[in-house]
């Protein structure tokens, strides 16, 4: 998202649980970027 003066940002919460272990295994097999590590927990848009 951007503001009116063109400055990214992001809106931040909370994952749950499942979600934050899913992550966290994709780090351990080598997932390092936001996307995969985003699509890992199933927030990708």
């Amino acid at each position: 998202m951007q503001d009116p003066f063109g400055n990214e940002f992001c809106l931040v919460y909370d994952l749950t649980v499942e979600q934050s272990a899913a992550a966290m295994r994709a780090a351990e097999q080598g997932a390092t970027g936001d996307h995969d590590l985003r699509g890992a927990a199933g927030q990708t848009r």
